[in-house]
């Protein structure tokens, strides 16, 4: 069982039970499209890959009625804290073999 787009073919399709089948199946598509980001062979794709999470992400967030400011806000706070890439480009990297 997965989660599709609407508009596919429906044949073989069923609404949701309930708001926790739902939720399941949402986090499953994020995951799933996260795992494709990773193993996107090429530029093009792993920008397809990105459009698929977000799209997945903000279904999530849009069922779940969670407050877009709530998620710019904790963006803003990390961002103050420090991202994943430094000033110059690169990823930051905890290494517990650098002393």
């Amino acid at each position: 069982m997965k989660l599709i787009r609407t508009g596919m073919d429906v044949s073989k399709t069923r609404p949701t039970r309930n708001e926790y089948e739902l939720k399941c199946l949402l986090l499953d598509k994020v995951l799933e499209e996260a795992y494709e980001v990773v193993e996107a062979p090429t530029e093009d794709k792993l920008a397809e890959e990105v459009g698929d999470l977000y799209e997945a992400l903000d279904a999530l967030v849009t069922h779940f009625d969670i407050e877009m400011e709530v998620v710019q806000a904790r963006v803003i706070k990390y961002s103050q804290r420090g991202g994943f890439i430094d000033a110059e480009g690169n990823g930051v990297v905890y290494d517990s073999e650098v002393y």
